[in-house]
């Protein structure tokens, strides 16, 4: 499951490496800023809901926060979240890393399409690779 999702996150990746930001001169720019009600899930089991809040939105360079609880296979329940950072990418995607740490985050590469994005996601170290999958979130505001 993993080897397929690398697969289809370094297709993504390599599309948005491809392509670049639209400039903040440009009107083209889809506006993201707002509340988006947040899943994912991932290998190895993780279930992840929460808010995705993009509180600042200049050109196509975005920030916030992502509160988000995530659901272990133990059934442990911890915290998912982190700060925001990214961009819109051709007025169709969005690329942002959520930083859960000091050498510890979540990337994420998703399509916009009305109010929805739809991507996957990778969690990674400085060092490895440690979880990835899908995620989906819906804009509440």
């Amino acid at each position: 499951m993993i080897p397929r999702v690398l697969w289809i996150l370094g297709v993504s990746v390599g599309c948005v490496a491809c392509t670049s930001p639209v400039q903040s001169g440009d009107a083209a720019v889809r506006q993201v800023q707002g509340q988006w009600a947040y899943t994912a899930v991932g290998s190895p089991s993780i279930v992840i809901s929460g808010a995705l809040k993009i509180t600042r939105q200049q050109g196509a360079s975005v920030s916030g926060i992502l509160e988000a609880r995530e659901s272990l296979p133990s059934g442990e329940l911890r915290s998912a979240s982190g700060i925001v950072a990214g961009q819109v990418v051709r007025d169709s995607m969005l690329d942002f890393a959520v930083i859960l740490g000091v050498d510890h985050s979540r990337r994420h590469v998703g399509v916009l399409s009305g109010d929805s994005l739809v991507g996957n996601w990778i969690e990674s170290t400085d060092l490895r690779v440690i979880a990835s999958g899908t995620f989906r979130a819906r804009r509440t505001q």
